[in-house]
């Protein structure tokens, strides 16, 4: 049932063997003042399951395109609670269902910033923010 609550762009997750939510909430991390730092400790532990998971030879595509209010109807979590994001989990498969869009995202060169436009030492550079932000 959770399948029903992706975005018509995730339709490939449909075929999954797999979808986990990742779910937090403010008052289950640490808060400092203003800052509230679940949504980062969820982060790290999101990665941490990437990374245990690719380790047993699987693939995760983490997706934020879905319905978060069916997805907590269909799972039973509470309306304070925050799916974060869903992992999608499992082995490659056939890919000639897919469109050319993501067949050619499938596919394509992996291009990565240059490290300037994502670090800067000793301060903050004005550049590392998003454009239009």
């Amino acid at each position: 049932k959770l399948k029903e609550a992706l975005a018509p762009g995730n339709y490939w997750a449909k075929k999954a063997p797999a979808l986990v939510a990742m779910v937090t909430n403010n008052s289950w991390g640490m808060t400092l003042g203003e800052r509230h730092y679940a949504p980062f400790e969820l982060g790290m532990a999101a990665m941490a399951y990437q990374l245990q998971a690719v380790q047993e030879g699987l693939y995760v595509h983490p997706i934020a395109g879905f319905n978060a209010d069916l997805a907590k109807e269909v799972l039973g979590i509470a309306d304070e609670d925050s799916i974060m994001v869903l992992m999608v989990v499992g082995y490659p498969g056939d890919s000639s269902h897919l469109s050319e869009k993501h067949l050619e995202s499938e596919n394509g060169k992996r291009d990565r910033l240059p490290l300037e436009s994502v670090h800067a030492f000793n301060h903050f550079d004005k550049q590392l923010k998003p454009k239009g932000k």
